[in-house]
């Protein structure tokens, strides 16, 4: 393992990396979706699927860059435990299962 990060810098690179970045999607979809929308007066369900579709692709960008930055951060850091309290303080989630789970040799 090749630790070299510290706590705080995983911290604030998940925040800017997945946070930050996920509310840049969503906000920019749903821009989209208003300046679309004036220019075609978009209205019914193309407006309801149009509204809807830029929350689901940013839920979709955060789970992913939330599952990358854990595997990066965890692999960085030397203090698993402080990152993970750290993390849930700063609202970054809690680490996917399968990176905290020791690896078992297969039966």
């Amino acid at each position: 393992m090749n630790a070299t990060v510290s706590v705080n810098r995983a911290i604030w690179t998940g925040i800017l990396g997945v946070t930050w970045s996920s509310i840049v999607v969503l906000a920019g979809g749903l821009g989209a979706v208003v300046v679309y929308g004036r220019q075609t007066d978009l209205t019914g369900w193309p407006a309801l699927v149009a509204f809807v579709l830029p929350f689901v692709v940013g839920w979709c960008w955060w789970y992913v860059a939330s599952s990358r930055w854990w595997t990066w951060a965890l692999s960085q850091v030397r203090d698993r435990d402080a990152l993970v309290r750290q993390a849930a303080a700063s609202r970054l989630g809690s680490p996917p299962d399968r990176l905290c789970r020791p690896s078992a040799p297969a039966p």
